[in-house]
């Protein structure tokens, strides 16, 4: 790709391994709140699964439904409003945060040749915590968290403010990311060089041209 200067990255499911926190983030839910679930049990796991799954990668924001379904489905009361349920989620999440395995070594090789940053929506404290924890802070030119910008991706200003904070051109900057509709599209409206990252052993199907790889380290080839 010409005339790049700099990589930006979503965090969840593209650096970090959104699946093992989010799965680690349920288990700590499910042995806080109904203590009496053995969680060596087959039952256990079979709500840590559920839970994962009704997440739908973080894309369900009503916290409410995933808690009223889960309490449905197994005939459990979880003594909290679906509010709260989100504070607890924000507040707890980050603390479970790793990064997929070839992260911070592309990171690094990365960041001998361009500038690199951190775009996502979220919530302050959740997406700046997973980002001080995953240690790679000290590594990035720039991080906007949409909370902060006021503004929530795919909305091409939160784009623009990113480039604006590196002291580059949209044109000049490629965004990786994990969810089309919300990644790929803004950063291509927004006039960024998309690359869609997919990270499992199945590639999502799709008829849009649109650069695409399977592990953060494939950036490597392709930059």
């Amino acid at each position: 790709m010409d005339n790049i200067k700099a990589v930006i990255f979503d965090f969840d499911n593209t650096l970090g391994d959104r699946f093992e926190y989010c799965y680690q983030t349920y288990r700590c839910f499910v042995k806080t709140f109904l203590p009496e679930i053995d969680e060596n049990s087959i039952l256990f796991e079979s709500m840590l699964q559920d839970l994962v799954l009704y997440d739908e990668y973080g894309n369900v924001g009503n916290k409410d439904q995933i808690l009223r379904t889960f309490e449905q489905k197994y005939g459990v009361r979880i003594n909290m409003s679906g509010k709260e349920f989100a504070r607890w989620w924000i507040e707890h999440q980050y603390l479970f945060t790793v990064l997929f395995p070839d992260a911070m070594d592309t990171v690094l090789k990365l960041k001998e040749k361009y500038k690199i940053g951190i775009l996502t929506n979220g919530a302050h404290l959740a997406q700046w915590g997973k980002i001080e924890k995953s240690g790679l802070l000290p590594y990035m030119d720039a991080v906007l968290v949409s909370e902060d910008a006021g503004f929530t991706k795919p909305d091409i200003r939160i784009f623009q403010m990113m480039a604006d904070k590196l002291g580059l051109k949209c044109e000049e900057c490629v965004y990786v990311g994990d969810t089309f509709s919300l990644d790929i599209m803004g950063a291509y409206n927004s006039g960024m060089k998309p690359v869609w990252i997919w990270p499992s052993e199945r590639a999502k199907p799709s008829d849009f041209e649109v650069t695409r790889i399977r592990n953060i380290s494939d950036l490597l080839e392709i930059l």
